[in-house]
């Protein structure tokens, strides 16, 4: 863990803040393995419903709960996309 992880910014959608919290070298190194397939499976909340929306409950005293448009592309190999699950199902087949 980094000592000093990046402020919380209510702006910044949930894929955002995982991408900017998992960037340093210390991180980086098993997220770059990690976050691509969680990524590709962000439509699924944690019991597996679909959904195309999260609602972010910010932690900050004053802000009212955010919503944010779920982001399901993925970086499978460096420079390539794929667009959610049927992307991912479909460079696999």
């Amino acid at each position: 863990m980094i000592a000093d992880p990046p402020k919380f910014d209510p702006e910044l959608s949930p894929r955002e803040q995982l991408e900017l919290r998992t960037a340093p070298d210390a991180c980086r190194g098993c997220h770059q393995l990690i976050n691509p397939p969680g990524f590709g499976l962000h439509n699924f909340d944690a019991i597996g419903r679909w959904r195309t929306e999260v609602e972010v409950a910010h932690e900050l005293e004053g802000n009212p709960p955010r919503v944010f448009p779920t982001d399901a592309k993925q970086v499978v190999v460096e420079s390539t996309r794929t667009q959610g699950i049927e992307g991912a199902t479909a460079r696999a087949a």
